[in-house]
Parts: C-alpha cells; structure tokens; sequence
C-alpha cells in the first residue's frame, strides 16, 4: 500500500484511513528514434535529465534505436551525425512513447506520440 508516497504495512486486523493512490497499468515509456539515411559516425544519446542513467548508441543496419521500459520524467536526447548535432528535451508522462525522426540533410525532425502500450510499458 501507497501513503503519500511512502510504503507501509498494516497488521493483521489493522485499519488505515488515509488516501491510497494506486499506480496506473502502464507507468513506464519508450522512445523510438529513426535517422535518415544513417551512417557509421551516426550516435544517439538519451539520458536521464533526475539521475545518472545515460544510454548512447549506434544505430546500426539502418534500423530505428529503441528506448523501453523508461521511467517517466525529462529526458535529454542528442541526436548525432558526424560533426553535426540536435539536442531535444523530451518530457515523458507516465506510459507514453515518442518516436522521433531526424533527416539532416532536409534539416528537418519530427516526431509523434505512439498510442499503442507495449510489453515495457506495463509495471
């Protein structure tokens, strides 16, 4: 059981008259980026804007890199091409998913949120 946020034990036969707040189904999230045209000097880096958890990686045989099973939270993601980089702030509610797409050499990025809950997404 949740108390303000603090856990606590009942005792057998023990009552609590204080608010629950109980956590929804989906907590954690995910971030999908896909690069345009991607290449060996190719680098994404995610990290945890609360903490010191960082994540970079190299999206290799032209597929998307994936972030899953995120806390929900600020999160700094650099996108980066060779000497060119972009930097996004990405804030992530709990239970969603963001996919970004970044094409560098039309200068442009977009993303979407993704409705649909995957398997990281569940507590």
């Amino acid at each position: 059981m949740l108390l303000a946020g603090r856990p606590f034990c009942l005792r057998p036969g023990g009552e609590a008259h204080a608010p629950l707040c109980v956590l929804p189904r989906y907590l954690l999230c995910g971030v999908r980026v896909c690069l345009a045209g991607p290449g060996p000097w190719d680098r994404v880096t995610l990290r945890s804007c609360r903490g010191s958890w960082c994540s970079c990686r190299t999206p290799w045989g032209g597929g998307p890199v994936l972030f899953g099973g995120l806390p929900p939270g600020t999160y700094a993601l650099t996108l980066r091409r060779g000497e060119r980089a972009l930097h996004c702030l990405l804030e992530l509610p709990p239970g969603v998913n963001v996919e970004l797409c970044w094409a560098p050499a039309l200068g442009r990025l977009t993303w979407r949120h993704d409705p649909f809950h995957y398997r990281f997404n569940s507590t």
